[in-house]
Parts: structure tokens; sequence; C-alpha cells
């Protein structure tokens, strides 16, 4: 039989594997079923991007819309390794007046385009897009529009890595990952101390496929997005889960921005907390800007999550917490940069040292 992967994961009942209960095949055979269908898509589960852009006024109207007919990027994300894909699927949900304007999405390092694909005439979903990307490490996915066939408006973009298909390779792959035959554990079969390893050791490395916690990018281009290039100064929050082994094994996430440098040294700041006020703050990844030449830069830094309980709605057992990131002053022509710092005092109780003072274009909170 082959490697298959099972259309469903049906988890192994715990009872039965139990010390002093016999070696039957009806404890062990799901464990490498199970096995083969988390292979198949671990890292597929959460997106490696997913954000929504915002409508208003009458209509509404959409908040990004692009109205150029020259082709050109528009948003950028980065994309973390994930057990060795070389491909993500990229939809987009927006439209085109007249349904002639089109979207592409393009690798950085992977050198590679989508191709022009039509936006409807009514608000709808274009994708799965296949995009190839490099698995060497991370990969930036931007966002392109061409509005000569119709002026466009985007509501919402998400990247995913889709799962592998069945059935599985043979042999260990390239992510360290060995599949199971179908009947391997069956009745009748033997249950090899190789088998357990393999399944021990296909376990341990699906642990550390990253997942996206967060990932934001401003806009460039876009027709009212002259305030849209960077993260305006108002609280920009995103809850996430904590997994209960961080503080055991000492698991911190990665924190990745985009930046805009200025002769004076600026910060990125993002806080871990238990909601949004400055007495909710945890614990704080803060990331130097250093001056010198004014551009875009890219800085990084890690955080380590705390233990909380903030979604109610999470299983029980599983801690979560709220990403935080306050700018202070984004740019000039924001009506709302320059009472940020009072406002953060008066209605937070925080410092002025807590807020973000870098120009942030582009953000992202990665890890295991």
């Amino acid at each position: 039989m082959a490697n298959d992967v099972p259309a469903t994961r049906v988890p192994a009942d715990v009872g039965l594997l139990l010390a002093g209960n016999a070696l039957a095949s009806r404890a062990y055979a799901p464990l490498a079923r199970a096995s083969n269908f988390t292979q198949a898509h671990a890292g597929s589960g959460t997106p490696r991007v997913s954000q929504s852009f915002a409508r208003r006024g009458t209509g509404p109207t959409a908040v990004f819309q692009y109205t150029s007919g020259a082709a050109a990027p528009v948003c950028g994300w980065w994309v973390p390794p994930t057990r060795g894909a070389t491909s993500v699927d990229c939809y987009v949900v927006g439209s085109s007046v007249g349904g002639g304007g089109t979207v592409e999405f393009r690798s950085t390092t992977g050198a590679a385009v989508t191709g022009p694909t039509v936006l409807p005439a009514t608000v709808g979903l274009v994708g799965p897009l296949a995009l190839t990307i490099d698995a060497s490490g991370v990969e930036e996915v931007k966002l392109w529009l061409d509005a000569t066939g119709g002026n466009i408006s985007v509501d919402s973009v998400l990247v995913v890595v889709p799962p592998q298909s069945s059935p599985l390779g043979v042999g260990v792959g390239d992510d360290g990952c060995v599949a199971f035959d179908a009947d391997e554990l069956q009745a009748d079969e033997p249950l090899s101390a190789d088998a357990m390893q393999r399944l021990r050791a296909t376990a341990t490395t699906l642990r550390q496929v990253p997942h996206v916690y967060w990932n934001w990018s401003g806009l460039t281009g876009a027709t009212l997005g002259t305030d849209a290039l960077y993260m305006h100064a108002e609280p920009h929050v995103m809850p996430v889960p904590v997994w209960p082994d961080t503080d055991r094994d000492s698991l911190s996430v990665t924190v990745k921005a985009k930046a805009y440098r200025t002769a004076s040294d600026t910060h990125v700041r993002v806080h871990a907390a238990t909601g949004c006020t400055a007495e909710s703050i945890v614990s704080t990844c803060e990331i130097l800007v250093a001056g010198g030449a004014a551009g875009l830069v890219d800085v990084s830094g890690t955080l380590r999550l705390p233990k909380r309980r903030y979604l109610r709605g999470l299983a029980a057992g599983l801690p979560s917490v709220n990403l935080l990131v306050w700018p202070e002053m984004a740019w000039p022509g924001n009506a709302f940069s320059i009472p940020a710092a009072d406002w953060w005092a008066q209605h937070t109780g925080g410092v002025p040292e807590m807020l973000t003072t870098a120009k942030v274009n582009r953000l992202m909170v990665w890890g295991i």
C-alpha cells in the first residue's frame, strides 16, 4: 500500500496506549494515520498572510482603491519557511469597475509570478493563485495591481501553504519526516522499535513548524492610501494563542518589521498584553531602528509570550494574550498622530517610552 493521507484526522484513543495495555493494532494504527495527516497539513492550518481592509461611507466605499493604469506593487508580506514548502496559494477578495483590472502576486527570492488575473465587476473571490517561493528562508510576497481595465478595490488578501498531496513520499523527507504505509501497523503486523522512533521523530519535527501570529502591510500607491503607507497612531492589537510549553522549552516568537529610518534613533515596540492599556502589558519586544541614511530598513527581535487567559473561547488549558503596537507619530498629514502621546498617557496611563516611535511599513510575528 502507499503512504496515503487520510481525508480526516482521527485521533488515537489515548486510553489504549497507557502502560499495561496489550500492544493492539487498534491502538497504534491510528497513530500512523494521524501522523500522515499531520505531515500533509502541518503549516497549512494557519494562514501565512491574512489581512483585510476597511470600507467606509456610503456604499460603503473601499479604503483600498487602486486607479493607476500601470502595474505596480501595493503591499508586501514575509512568509517564513514552512516544512520545505516551495509554493503558496494566494487569494484576493475584491472587484474592478467593469471587471477589467488585474491582480497578481510575485515572490522576491523565488523570482516567480502568478501572472495577471482579472478581478470581477462585483466583489468576489479570486484564487487560488499558485506562487512559487524559496524554501530556504523567509520569502517576500508582493501584491501587484493594474487598473488599466478598470479601477480596483481590494477587501482582503489571504496566502496559505497548501497541504501536501497524497500519497506522501517514501523515505526521509526534506523536512525530516517519514510517512507510514497505510497497512504498516495493521493487525498481525510487527510493531518495531524503528517504527516508534520514526513516529516520535516525525512528531518532534512537526512541532517546529512555524505559525504566523500577525502579518501586516501598509499600502503604497493606493488612491485613498495617502495615510496608509505606515501604521497610523492608534492601538493595533492581535489576539494570539500561547503554547503551553512556552516556559518549559523557552519558546520565543520572532518579530520582524520594515521601518522608515531617519537621522535619529527610533524604536519599534511590540507588547504582549492582556488588554489595550499600559497596566495590561506583561512583556515587550523593543527593536532599535538606528539612525542613519533615510529609507526603509528591516529590523527584527524576539518576544517571550506570557501565559495568560485573554481569549475565553479557546480550548481549556490553552493560554492567550494580545499583541499590541501603538505608533506615536507616523507621517505629515495624519491628524491622529499629533495627540498620540497625550492620548496614550491619558487613557492608558502609559509613558511615551512605551510607544512605537518608528514609522512601521510592515510587521510580522511568527514562531512555534
